[in-house]
């Protein structure tokens, strides 16, 4: 709670009548210190200080001219994102009244509300609008308000017909005199402003109103705020002192993305301006996307930028996919919604800038953009530390309350109540809300205001955002009340009652439904087409839904989630992809009549459209359209047209056998395992990846060979297992910023390799180290060959074998151990075979089901098992039927698992390679077959117990490799499937480990059923708010199982070995890779050095160890197994 010292800082009533609180006042001083310097700069150009100056003294000047009279009026800006535009709010300041700005996309029945809500006195608009004027408006047109004098006529009526939409009369010498005006430039005109104070006509003073904004209002209107001078001035004082300060410019180019309909938007605009910085105003051609946003930003060198969460996710999801573009701006201010802390994580990685600096702030409108702040930084970032919405700025005084209006103790949840200076000027109309308003006045005089939002408050001062108390939602960044859209709803003819309820369309982002209950039976498109003339668009439903009546709980309370139950019942739409691409895009953009000729921006759509239009396709079609086919679409006829050719060509390779040479030069998307190798690979290559980073991306195996190979007759078996499968005949691209598989003709024989006894290995290898960068738009893969063998024949020195595993598994050392395995050498091997493949191509299990081909075909032991097309089986791993389940298994998942650390560092990867003793293995084996249960499921069981005692809790979430497919002998399918998925169990001490395995088996048993699905979908099965988090693990479990029994095997070759190190790609804090081979176990541990020091890592392993012999042999055995494995394994950095 704020102690008296931050309350009387939040009051500082004496100071309200000073002459520098005010925003006019602020800005000359600024314009005369800084004449020369650019001041603001839209996509037409630049105005320096001293134009933009003289630019709104003539705004003010006609301000005073059409609006006559001792102030205080609205002024409605109904324009684009120009500098023209800020001028004008700059002269209605001046002038002494408050701007209002209105969005051109707004419906014309809200902006002729707003208007008259607000009894605009003047409408200064751009002239793409007509609409008639209500009471004593006015109409200017934004070209005329900031030309040269002298005095405009405006019309107080209706646009006439046939001319200009807001027409406003001029005689002859008005128009002539607007022209040469326009034309001489603004540096040339005569400085109105000292006209202007000769006529000691009214100016702005502290208290006036500065802006008002419309917000969702509950009683089913939007409802006007407004905000004073003083109380935008004190926020700049409190808090954009720090939060724009940059020590070594002098003048930082500063950009305003937020509409300018946001609270933030002045924020931006005036901070800038009254600090002597270069405003730049992003288009809203410029923030379509996450890349014109970003090129935006990198073109300019901006410094200082405000984005909402949405905006962050575009920006980091293009970042993502090309990693070679760089992040350069040093601030981010965030606000508006919920920011995730994995989101924020990731971005702060991603910036370039070692000072980057990301904001997270909250505030009300009511109560001047923002009450808290909090920055994270690098540092910050890899240590760990906690994001929050920050402490209280210097001008609110903040308080958590019960519901009886007491106190809340910190720790505590309770109801946010703001008082001091950041407190606004209240509603249009109502300043206090009404008798049961949000604002209040305290005992002590001050005024107030109850935020509706949970909040707890930390011991050191800092809030965490909980959540509404009411049914107001933010959705993709507007604030929105759903009682606003049922009562418009409700105004509808023979519509009795109406619920919205907040849904998704196939992705992450929010969408809104409707049901109702009434006489009149609407077609969805015709209601949501009404609907549309009421709202703005981003309150308009996308799906409706007619209810006989609208379900309800057990106390008799309205049932939400059955309703979301009823809309997705209800939703039915074409099975042609072209007609169900025309109705997603019509329910996107809330209308059935559109211009198909026309893209999907030009028609009101945005990035957030896109999202949900690929999230659609992916989830009816299993067609992996990316944002870039999608965004690159000239017209929606096009990009129909595009769609249908790729479901064609899709259909097409499902239909292929695998034998079939399949359509030539068809190109498929990669899979979304592929996808983020290939990222990751690419990434690592351009920074300069090390060997051992390099090894993430290719497979490389070892057989020992007992006797001397035909080598012809290997090359020939190599090959015709090779071509047998689809996969060795793709070739992946990179075009466009897009990974694409491109099916080839024919596949193209490869020639058997040698190894030189002696030399290193990665010598001998032709594509070591593992590829190159790839910019975009050519078209040679990564890495090439897909796939090599070296055949390595013995030299005379090598007549003494080396140990069967490169890795030395630890000798038993245990007494009365079988003699055999203590120290154990192979027989002296006659060679060795590589085989080395691209990961991005094959998994691990890939890797044996190929050695099993090559070997069946080298011993003729019979033809060759039927395999899937791996393009085939990729294309039907949509997973939609298997939705069900995991939205059931995730809507009460627990909490995010992490490791608890031991350390805070800078963010960075190490890993180390232990050999598992094999005494432990053994009693892992037979520990799970008296169970029943297969070792990895054993395993799996005692890593969970491990992972509870090192995060300190029971309900666990991690991810689990899995294989991707089905595993039915006609489903083996070459190619890269695996995936990780989120595996959840309830683990702790007080629960018999064998039950436990039991109830581990069941879960990773429905995994297995329904593990055809893509990871990113399943965050499309969350809501917004939980998806926010962006990560469902950050410890995850890869279990290798062992080699099967092959053709061949211990006649003319014996151990089989897998030579990499560390190949997990993930950057997840914690992974526990086993790799179970040869008779015995290797465990490669990846951790995040900035949270796990290694000797947390080691004790981690022995720990598990431990358990798994105690849970064989009891605790004493346990502890001689532990000694006799100390010091055991390889780290590598």
């Amino acid at each position: 709670m704020t102690g008296p010292a931050e309350t009387k800082r939040a009051i500082r009533g004496p100071e309200r009548e000073a002459a520098e609180w005010t925003i006019p006042g602020r800005f000359e001083a600024a314009a005369a210190r800084h004449a020369a310097r650019i001041a603001v700069v839209d996509e037409s150009g630049s105005w320096t200080y001293d134009q933009l100056r003289q630019a709104s003294a003539r705004a003010a000047a006609n301000i005073r001219r059409l609006v006559p009279g001792t102030g205080g009026e609205r002024i409605a800006l109904l324009t684009g994102r120009t500098k023209e535009c800020v001028a004008a709010m700059l002269g209605a300041l001046e002038a002494g009244h408050a701007y209002l700005c209105i969005d051109p996309l707004y419906p014309a029945e809200r902006i002729a509300y707003m208007l008259s809500d607000a009894q605009v006195g003047l409408l200064v608009h751009d002239g793409t609008y007509a609409l008639p004027l209500p009471g004593e408006c006015r109409a200017a047109h934004i070209e005329e308000l900031t030309a040269n004098l002298p005095p405009i006529r405006g019309a107080k009526d209706s646009v006439g017909e046939p001319g200009p939409p807001f027409a406003v009369e001029r005689s002859a010498g008005d128009e002539s005199d607007a022209e040469a005006g326009s034309a001489s430039g603004a540096a040339e005109q005569p400085d109105a402003s000292v006209a202007q104070k000769a006529t000691g006509e009214r100016s702005a003073r502290p208290n006036d109103a500065a802006y008002a904004i419309y917000t969702s209002g509950s009683t089913g209107k939007p409802k006007g705020l407004e905000v004073s001078h003083y109380n935008l001035l004190r926020l700049h004082d409190e808090w954009a002192e720090e939060a724009f300060g940059l020590p070594d410019r002098q003048a930082a180019d500063t950009a305003v993305v937020a509409p300018f309909v946001f609270d933030m938007s002045a924020a931006m605009i005036f901070f800038s301006l009254l600090r002597g910085e270069r405003l730049h105003l992003v288009s809203d051609a410029s923030k379509r996307s996450g890349r014109e946003l970003v090129e935006y930003l990198n073109r300019h060198a901006i410094d200082l930028v405000d984005a909402t969460p949405n905006y962050l996710r575009l920006i980091d999801e293009h970042l993502a996919l090309h990693p070679e573009q760089e992040l350069c701006v040093r601030r981010i201010f965030c606000i508006g919604d919920v920011l995730s802390d994995s989101l924020a994580r990731r971005l702060i990685r991603r910036a370039n800038a070692e000072d980057f600096r990301l904001y997270n702030t909250y505030g009300p409108a009511e109560c001047t953009v923002l009450v808290t702040s909090a920055w994270l930084d690098k540092a910050g970032a890899a240590s760990g530390e906690a994001l929050t919405i920050g402490r209280a700025v210097g001008f609110a005084a903040l308080e958590a309350a019960r519901e009886d209006g007491s106190r809340c103790a910190d720790g505590e949840a309770g109801e946010l109540l703001i008082r001091g200076d950041c407190v606004g000027l209240g509603y249009i109309g109502s300043p206090q809300g009404g008798a049961d308003g949000p604002f209040f006045v305290s005992e002590s005089g001050v005024r107030g205001y109850r935020t509706g939002d949970l909040v707890r408050r930390l011991e050191d001062g800092r809030y965490v955002f909980v959540g509404r108390k009411d049914r107001q939602r933010k959705i993709n960044g507007y604030r929105v009340e759903l009682e606003e859209i049922e009562r418009a709803a409700e105004r509808l003819d023979g519509v009795r009652e109406a619920r919205a309820v907040v849904s998704r369309d196939g992705t992450s982002f929010a969408g809104i439904g409707l049901c109702y209950i009434g006489e009149r039976d609407y077609a969805p498109q015709d209601m949501i087409g009404k609907l549309r003339a009421a709202l703005p668009h981003y309150m308009v439903p996308q799906r409706v839904c007619r209810c006989a009546e609208l379900p309800v709980t057990f106390n008799g309370k309205v049932d939400y989630a059955a309703l979301l139950d009823l809309l997705r019942c209800a939703r039915e739409m074409p099975a042609e992809i072209g007609a169900y691409a025309e109705a997603a895009i019509g329910r996107l953009l809330g209308t059935d009549r559109f211009d198909r000729k026309r893209s999907l921006f030009e028609l009101g759509g945005s990035s957030i459209t896109l999202l949900a239009l690929a999230g659609e396709l992916h989830g009816a079609f299993g067609l992996g359209a990316g944002l870039a086919r999608l965004y690159e679409a000239g017209s929606v006829e096009h990009l129909i047209a595009a769609l249908r050719q790729d479901h064609a060509a899709a259909e097409a390779s499902l239909g292929a056998s695998p034998a079939e040479e399949g359509p030539q030069g068809l190109e498929l998307p990669v899979t979304e395992p592929q996808k983020k190798l290939l990222a990751q690979e690419q990434r690592l290559l351009r920074g300069g990846a090390d060997e051992r980073e390099r090894q993430r991306f290719s497979l490389l195996l070892r057989l020992t060979l007992l006797r001397p190979v035909d080598r012809p007759r290997l090359e020939r078996a190599v090959n015709e297992a090779l071509a047998s499968r689809d996969v060795f005949r793709l070739r992946l691209l990179r075009r466009q910023g897009r990974n694409l598989m491109r099916a080839e003709p024919e596949y193209r024989p490869i020639a058997l390799g040698d190894k030189p006894s002696g030399t290193r290995l990665e010598d001998a290898l032709a594509v070591w180290p593992a590829g190159v960068p790839v910019r975009p738009g050519e078209e040679l893969p990564p890495f090439e060959p897909l796939i090599e063998l070296l055949l390595e024949e013995p030299a005379q020195s090598d007549a003494e074998a080396p140990p069967a595993s490169a890795y030395g598994f630890a000798p038993e050392l245990l007494p009365g151990a079988p003699e055999a395995t203590r120290g154990s050498r192979a027989a002296a091997p006659a060679g060795h075979l590589y085989l080395h493949v691209k990961h991005a191509i094959l998994d691990y299990l890939s890797l044996q089901f190929l050695l099993q081909d090559i070997l069946t075909v080298y011993e003729g032991s019979g033809p060759l098992p039927e395999r899937g097309s791996f393009a085939a089986s990729a294309m039907r791993s949509g997973g939609e039927e298997h939705e069900a389940y995991w939205r059931e298994r995730l809507r009460n998942r627990p909490p995010l698992t992490r490791l608890i650390p031991d350390q805070d560092g800078e963010r960075g990867f190490a890993a180390i390679a232990l050999s598992a003793n094999p005494e432990t293995v053994r009693l892992l084996r037979s520990r799970a077959a008296k169970l029943s249960v297969s070792p990895f499921v054993w395993l799996l069981t005692l890593f969970l117990r491990t992972v509870s005692q090192y995060s300190g809790r029971s309900d666990l979430r991690i991810g689990c490799y899995f294989p991707g497919r089905a595993i039915g002998e006609e489903e083996r399918a070459l190619g890269m499937f695996t995936r990780v998925l989120p595996l959840m169990l309830h683990a702790d001490e007080h629960e018999s480990a064998d039950r436990l395995a039991r109830r581990a088996a069941d879960e990773v048993s429905g995994i297995l059923r329904h593990q055809a699905i893509m990871p990113g979908r399943l965050y499309r099965l969350l809501p917004l708010e939980q998806a926010a988090e962006g990560e469902l693990f950050e410890v995850c479990f890869n279990y290798q199982n062992g080699w099967p029994a092959m053709p061949g095997q211990g006649d003319w070759f014996g151990a089989v070995e897998t030579l990499n190190r560390d190949p997990d790609i993930t950057e997840r804090d914690f992974y526990f890779g086993v790799i179970e081979e040869n008779e015995g176990m290797r465990w490669e541990i990846k951790f995040n050095r900035g949270l796990y020091s290694e000797p947390l890592v080691r004790e981690f392993a022995a720990s598990l160890e431990r358990r798994i012999v105690e849970e064989a042999c009891g605790p004493s055995f346990a502890e001689t197994i532990a000694a006799a494995s100390r010091g055991r394994g390889i780290a590598h950095d």
